[in-house]
């Protein structure tokens, strides 16, 4: 029975004057009812959010304070957990002076937020320095500030609350008058009403007026004792299920963000249309975006690839939306700067209690050092094969070395025996006819050439002791040059010197190193017809692989080397020269003496465009060549 009925009950018998104290107390009870909703739906929510409010702000500054680096991310929890607060404090202001305090509040949150993220981030400062204190001494002096400021607000709402609290007293105390009055009036029936009114308003509303006041003081998990079936009893009910909400939701916010900010891997959360509505930290710093950025941002703009419009969203899409999920697939994330990220990729829908799908989760796990290291895997192997492939050349040629080193020995004599017939038929017949005189040359040539073959053969299986000396590298290529043009080798070629005046002096064998140079220049002139531009030129001290060497280039205007036969040039017996001339030996030799100096030898070539070689040698350092 509501508690209008039971008023009504009271004092239906009675005449003018039991309606008239009835219309009077009814309406006294309805101002004691707004005064408690009042109460409800304003005091307690203020008295809350300015707790809150400063609790923060003592928090933060306990944090800066304690000799522990205040992360930025911490600071920003901490002033939102201010503004979400403040907001709900400002909400409740309805007069001038309220608002005044709000403003006031406001602009000492201001500066003690600003002096906190100025100290965001910093190592910890030395306790007692005056340092310490010289950059803590305007925080202290804003945390005060601003303490103050609430404490303003808290004792204004403590003073109203206070008011309020006598209002409802004095409501009370006149409806017990009134009561008092029909008692006077109307005997024991208004004696009787005036219990009831007592019993069934008075202290509830004191009762709850207590509650409110421990929930204003913090304490969200209090619940009020008063029950009843009338008005009182629904407010009473509404007070719980107010504190208990405020409870849940203040709670299990910093719950689910606290759980949703440690991730690790990339959470975003998009509407069933595509739009961004959630992003976690771990996500901000894998893509680079600032808190906020993302938010309202169609889905495709995190995918390497896809243009960000809010109509193209992607192929895996309607897939999720409609019953389906994506489980650990390999993407590509694409940052803010726009570089590929990739990533294993989940998602799934989150749908309310009724199947409705409200967005899509989409969880994203970093993979760059894993795929970095299945490229070094690749290549490590690929260096593996490679090295594979020089051991078995290596060993071939050290098996050819051998070989040669026998068999040069075993040549060598019966060559020298057939030299020296031919050289006994040309005494024994001195009148020879022309056909006697073109075979024993034919057989002289061909004894030489194989003669000639044997001696490369020896050098390259046991290249002799290098005896090294400092040598100006002009100067074993003037040597090489002038052997050339005594034995008119450069009669119908230009000569082209390059030498730079910097070059240092190497440390060389000048017989072996002159005979790389004689051998390069030959095929040079071989490549030419004997006729075109031969460039010598050499080079300051340059490193290579940390060693300073001198560069001598060997230049022809030829035809120049095709690209599949680069590779094959230093390989013994292969040879480019169509009158089958050359052993196949002299780069192999060659590239032997360079090698066994410390140096290199290259070849660059185009087909068409002329041959380079380059002799790298090393450089004398501390000195110069005499």
């Amino acid at each position: 029975m509501t508690l209008y009925r039971k008023l009504s009950l009271w004092f239906l018998g009675f005449a003018l004057l039991a309606a008239a104290i009835g219309a009077a107390w009814l309406l006294q009870a309805r101002t004691v009812q707004r005064q408690l909703n009042r109460f409800a739906n304003t005091t307690t929510p203020t008295l809350v959010a300015l707790g809150q409010v400063k609790s923060a702000a003592l928090d933060l500054v306990t944090r800066v304070l304690d000799d522990t680096p205040l992360e930025l991310a911490t600071f920003q929890e901490f002033q939102t957990r201010h503004d979400e607060w403040m907001n709900v404090y400002a909400g409740t202001a309805t007069s001038l002076e309220e608002e005044q305090l709000v403003k006031d509040i406001e602009t000492a949150g201001t500066v003690l937020y600003a002096r906190v993220r100025g100290l965001t981030g910093q190592p910890p400062l030395p306790a007692g320095s005056a340092e310490a204190a010289r950059q803590l001494t305007p925080l202290l002096r804003a945390k005060q500030q601003f303490v103050h400021q609430v404490d303003r607000a808290l004792s204004a709402e403590v003073t109203a609350l206070k008011q309020e609290r006598e209002a409802v007293n004095r409501s009370v105390t006149q409806v017990v008058q009134l009561s008092l009055a029909a008692v006077a009036a109307l005997g024991l029936l208004a004696v009787g009403c005036g219990l009831l009114i007592a019993r069934t308003i008075a202290l509830p509303v004191v009762r709850l007026a207590r509650d409110a006041a421990v929930v204003g003081s913090g304490r969200l998990d209090h619940r009020t004792a008063v029950r009843g079936r009338d008005e009182i009893g629904e407010l009473a009910e509404a007070f719980n299920r107010m504190t208990e909400n405020l409870e849940r939701t203040t709670v299990l916010k910093r719950y689910v963000d606290n759980i949703i900010s440690s991730m690790v891997d990339a959470l975003v959360v998009a509407h069933p249309d595509g739009i961004i509505q959630l992003v976690n930290r771990a996500a901000l710093q894998l893509l680079g975006y600032a808190e906020g950025e993302l938010l309202g941002q169609p889905i495709a703009v995190l995918f390497e690839g896809q243009a960000p419009v809010p109509s193209l969203l992607p192929a895996w899409w309607d897939h999720v939306r409609t019953g389906g999920a994506v489980t650990n697939e390999e993407r590509a994330y694409r940052t803010k700067t726009g570089q590929a990220i990739p990533v294993l990729f989940s998602s799934s829908a989150m749908r309310d209690e009724e199947g409705q799908v409200q967005g899509l989760v989409c969880v994203a796990l970093d993979i760059t050092r894993l795929k970095e290291a299945e490229r070094a895997l690749k290549a490590a192997y690929e260096d593996l094969k490679k090295a594979q492939q020089q051991l078995v050349q290596s060993e071939k040629l050290a098996a050819l070395g051998r070989f040669s080193a026998g068999v040069a020995h075993e040549v060598k004599n019966p060559l020298g025996v057939i030299l020296g017939g031919v050289e006994f038929l040309r005494l024994k017949f001195p009148e020879q006819d022309d056909d006697l005189k073109m075979t024993l040359g034919a057989i002289e040539e061909s004894v030489i050439r194989a003669d000639t073959i044997v001696r490369d053969l020896l050098k390259f299986a046991r290249p002799s002791a290098l005896q090294r000396e400092a040598l100006k590298a002009q100067e074993l290529v003037e040597g090489t040059l002038s052997l050339m043009t005594h034995s008119g080798s450069l009669k119908n070629v230009t000569v082209v010197r390059q030498f730079t005046p910097e070059a240092p002096a190497v440390l060389a064998d000048r017989n072996q190193v002159q005979q790389v140079l004689l051998n390069l220049m030959m095929n040079a002139l071989d490549a030419m017809n004997k006729t075109g531009q031969l460039t010598v030129s050499t080079s300051p001290v340059i490193e290579i692989d940390r060693v300073p060497m001198c560069l001598i280039k060997v230049t022809d205007t030829g035809e120049g080397i095709a690209q599949e036969n680069l590779a094959k040039l230093f390989e013994p017996f292969f040879t480019t020269k169509r009158d089958k001339k050359g052993t196949g030996l002299g780069l192999s030799v060659s590239k032997t003496i360079v090698e066994s100096h410390g140096g290199r030898l290259t070849i660059e070539s185009e087909q068409g465009k002329g041959t380079t070689v380059i002799v790298a040698l090393p450089a004398q350092t501390g000195g110069r060549a005499g």
